[in-house]
């Protein structure tokens, strides 16, 4: 049975690679129309998979696939991971695949605003995969940092930080990434527990929390902050999601904890970064307003502007990051 399976396992490597090598050269072979059709529906079906297949790579880098529970089972998956030249290779091979298409509608005189939409399009979304692709490997990477006991004693904590590591990559991911690699208040470098830590300990000492009656954690990312400040931190949910994690909204309260004690105290909120500010200051209000706090003072830890361009009261770290200790989930 064994055998069986890495036979089929060895045609599929090289049927996989034969069938791109074909798609990506054929126009620099071809001599007549005669096989044409044959390119164009392999053309289909490779393109198909790039659209459809996401799911099942994705699973792939999870190790799990029906023909062996482990990546070096794969042979394609695991030179493609394991190998950056293979990488490059594939990337000029999908450029090749894109030319090859633009030329079979240029011969088939495709109207230009189809055969450029469609070109351009694939080309978009190589290059969202490839990034897809990055985050997804990163993701891998970051999940074999140690977990502080801090977190696992906490099935709280624990319960966010698996609902993170494990949420899958949105737009919102990819762009942000995008964009730290053009900012320069961007930390690119991974930030582990220990380096977080660190910056965490920076925060608890200009904001002094001890100071306050109350410590609140808006979750996800700042319920972590709010328990390296203290460990009697009170939390509080504030979706900026609806039912498509993909797509930003307004920001809305979803209680979390009881927070009727905190009525006529002063109350430090802190949460991990700010895109526009409207998360903390809608916190704040609801604080204020709502539960009737009598000061509320707000703490970012990563912050790429000023405490007063952001409208808060402490700022630990003065850039914001894309790599969290809990992966890259917005």
């Amino acid at each position: 049975m064994e055998i069986h399976k890495y036979l089929l396992l060895g045609l599929l490597f090289i049927f996989h690679w034969v069938y791109i090598l074909f798609v990506a050269l054929y126009v620099f072979v071809r001599k007549n129309k005669k096989y044409d059709w044959i390119f164009g529906l392999t053309l289909s079906f490779l393109i198909a998979y790039w659209m459809l297949g996401g799911y099942l790579e994705n699973k792939n880098l999870d190790d799990t696939y029906k023909f062996g529970q482990h990546l070096t089972e794969h042979p394609s998956l695991y030179l493609y991971q394991s190998n950056m030249y293979i990488k490059l290779v594939m990337a000029i091979l999908s450029l090749l695949i894109i030319y090859n298409m633009f030329m079979m509608l240029t011969i088939y005189k495709v109207p230009s605003i189809v055969k450029w939409t469609l070109s351009l399009g694939v080309f978009f979304y190589l290059v969202y995969y490839r990034i897809v692709d990055y985050i997804s490997m990163k993701v891998k990477k970051i999940k074999e940092y140690p977990l502080p006991e801090w977190i696992t004693e906490s099935t709280f904590l624990k319960g966010i930080y698996d609902k993170k590591i494990n949420a899958p990559i949105t737009y919102i991911d990819t762009f942000n990434l995008i964009i730290c690699h053009i900012m320069s208040t961007c930390l690119l470098k991974p930030i582990d527990w220990t380096t977080f830590e660190e910056h965490c300990a920076i925060l608890r000492e200009k904001a002094n929390p001890d100071s306050y009656d109350y410590v609140v954690g808006i979750e996800s990312g700042g319920a972590f902050i709010g328990r390296l400040m203290r460990k009697d931190c009170k939390y509080i949910k504030i979706s900026k999601y609806d039912d498509n994690p993909n797509f930003l909204g307004k920001p809305h309260i979803k209680t979390r904890d009881d927070l009727s004690m905190l009525r006529g105290k002063t109350v430090l909120v802190v949460d991990d970064q700010t895109l526009t500010g409207e998360t903390i200051k809608t916190a704040k209000q609801y604080l204020m307003e709502v539960c009737g706090a009598r000061k509320v003072d707000t703490g970012i830890l990563y912050c790429r502007t000023t405490k007063e361009q952001a409208g808060v009261d402490y700022v630990g770290m003065p850039y914001v990051i894309v790599q969290s200790p809990w992966g890259f989930s917005a």
